[in-house]
């Protein structure tokens, strides 16, 4: 008789081994248990090697933005000729400087597309910009209703010292307004002929300037403007210069881009009585960027007339010029070029070939100034190459480019001045003027 497995009963040999215990948690820090191979390995990674030094492949690239310059233009050959060049300097010459806002300066574009992309950018930084309007007639903030009630309590003797002006204004603000008080003010006769009494009113508007209305300040700025306008004087232009400038416009910096264009014109004009081509060119530029507009010729003309003379007595250099007005560059392709821009421009920021020819091209907006100064563009050009290291077969064709440009392009006369420095010069390059073929040009 086989014999008989003992019975097993499922899990019955396990069941004394589910006993609870217990595990202790540490918080001891690992490295201070035992350091892991890749914290020692981590701390003895070399610093990264100083290549500062070195020599550099590519440089940085000049922003569009960036670029302080009054006269270049780029166009679809320059595009050509610079995409082309080994490396891609803009105008092709790896010498060629352009002066920057900031610390980079580099134009050196590598590749055609970088070129198109970079040179197109910088013609949008050149907007056309429109004519001031005809001036509008400003608001007015007087009614009949007010008027009875300032006629009422007027009298000459209010504005015999800043005291009684004060209790005056005080007195009726209340019921017509600051801006009708003064409007009604400056409209009385005797104000109008007396520059103290001008003056005592608008000390007033300065000390309380926070007190009017900043729904109608842009407005009440207009009429004081027209005002002074009205009876132009220098005063009377450093006094409501001083009051926009100092008071309005450092209170309420927005109201300059709510004003008419044709107030921003004139605040620039006021600027100017004083010399203060710096307020000038910030009333140009609000102009520029918030009405894509152009100053009056007269007032831009004015201007370039007090800074050619400031440039000259310090002695400002290239780079200082052009970092002063190349925010009003899209002003000086909007008019062309005066007599003063011309020799500032070409005495003191031409310097090279290229820059020339783009000056030329500027210039050829205002055609009388080409004839005038002809001689004067091919002196400069006679001195770049005295300064340059380029071949004489290089000089002799630049030269006879630059003639075919201002005689044949633009249609400058050759007169007896003109002649005689082109002699000069082809003598110097041993070119002969007859193989210029200039009869066609000569008068």
């Amino acid at each position: 008789m086989a014999s008989r497995l003992p019975y097993i009963r499922p899990y019955g040999l396990f069941k004394s081994s589910f006993i609870r215990s217990y595990t202790k948690f540490s918080f001891i820090p690992n490295p201070q248990m035992a350091p892991h191979e890749t914290e020692i390995l981590d701390s003895k990674v070399p610093d990264m090697p100083d290549v500062s030094k070195g020599p550099r492949l590519y440089t940085d690239m000049i922003r569009p933005d960036d670029v302080c310059d009054l006269v270049l233009r780029p166009n679809f050959n320059d595009i050509i000729i610079t995409a082309l060049a080994d490396g891609a300097p803009f105008t092709g010459d790896p010498k060629y400087k352009l002066t920057s806002k900031s610390t980079v300066s580099g134009s050196k574009f590598l590749f055609a597309n970088i070129t198109a992309r970079w040179i197109d950018d910088f013609n949008e930084l050149l907007p056309n910009l429109q004519p001031i309007p005809e001036q509008k007639m400003s608001a007015s903030f007087m009614t009949e209703t007010k008027r009875l009630v300032l006629d009422k309590k007027f009298t000459p003797e209010v504005i015999s010292s800043s005291g009684d002006l004060q209790i005056f204004i005080e007195a009726v603000k209340s019921d017509v307004g600051l801006e009708s008080t003064v409007e009604y003010l400056l409209s009385q006769p005797s104000v109008i002929s007396n520059i103290s009494k001008y003056a005592l009113i608008m000390d007033y508007l300065t000390h309380n300037v926070g007190s009017l209305s900043r729904q109608n300040l842009p407005d009440f700025v207009d009429y004081l403007i027209r005002d002074a306008e009205s009876c132009a004087t220098s005063e009377k232009a450093s006094i409501i210069d001083s009051f926009v400038t100092d008071s309005v416009l450092t209170l309420f910096p927005d109201v300059i881009k709510e004003l008419s264009p044709s107030a921003v014109n004139s605040l620039a004009g006021f600027a100017l009585h004083d010399h203060n081509t710096e307020a000038a060119k910030s009333f140009f530029k609000s102009l520029i960027d918030t009405h894509k507009m152009a100053p009056s010729k007269e007032t831009f003309k004015h201007f370039i007339s007090i800074y050619s003379s400031i440039a000259r007595q310090k002695e400002k250099n290239k780079e200082r010029i052009l970092k002063d007005l190349t925010c009003l560059k899209p002003i000086m392709f909007h008019y062309g070029l005066d007599a003063n821009s011309f020799e500032l421009l070409l005495s003191r920021v031409i310097d090279n070939s290229y820059d020339l020819a783009q000056f030329v091209r500027l210039a050829s907006l205002s055609p009388e100034l080409l004839g005038d100064y002809a001689e004067h563009i091919l002196l400069r050009l006679h001195h770049i190459h005295k300064q340059s290291g380029q071949s004489q077969i290089a000089k002799a064709v630049e030269t006879t480019q630059f003639v075919r440009l201002l005689l044949h392009d633009y249609g400058v006369k050759l007169d007896s001045r003109l002649r005689s420095v082109l002699q000069m010069i082809c003598d110097e390059q041993k070119i002969s003027i007859d193989d210029m073929k200039l009869t066609k040009a000569s008068t």
